[in-house]
């Protein structure tokens, strides 16, 4: 929502909707992306059509920081094991994006929810191969952004260079 407010073109007339389903959360906003800003450099680019609204809601702890929201929608959406956000009905006067509630694949989340948790076993580690099996089926930047971010948190780290290769897991 925050997101919302700070991105809106408020040259235009209108108002910001947000429609709550059972399944999933539509919100229209007045103003297509930003200039320069399209869905396929969404999470590459960023360019703040509201500098002071970004920036008090930032001073006033509401954000960590300008520029990242796309960023934390698309990562909540993937640790969450959901679809990602879909901007269909978007054009250059409206920003629609829905953001789906419903859990695509619960293996994932099983994974996942492991990974974060510690719960897998530090001596036996997670084989690679079931690893790529639930992993199968997700686009590459959906893997890639878990991956990293159990790495970075150290997480995780990967023994063996072979087929027996293993994930290990660690409890923080």
């Amino acid at each position: 929502m925050l997101n919302t407010v700070s991105h809106r073109n408020y040259q235009l007339s209108g108002s910001i909707f947000v429609r709550q389903y059972p399944d999933r959360l539509v919100i229209e906003s007045p103003g297509g992306f930003p200039a320069g800003v399209t869905i396929d450099n969404i999470l590459d680019r960023q360019s703040p059509r509201n500098r002071r609204i970004a920036g008090m809601l930032a001073y006033c702890g509401l954000v960590e920081r300008s520029g990242q929201g796309m960023n934390l929608i698309y990562e909540v959406c993937i640790k969450e094991a959901k679809a990602l956000p879909d901007f269909r009905g978007t054009d250059d006067h409206y920003v629609c994006i829905t953001l789906n509630g419903l859990v695509l694949d619960r293996k994932m989340l099983l994974l996942i929810n492991t990974m974060r948790n510690g719960k897998e076993n530090e001596d036996r580690g997670t084989p690679l191969k079931e690893l790529h099996d639930v992993l199968l089926g997700h686009n590459r930047g959906q893997i890639q952004v878990l991956l990293r971010e159990l790495k970075d948190e150290k997480r995780i780290i990967l023994r063996g260079t072979t087929k027996a290769a293993k994930w290990f897991i660690f409890s923080t």
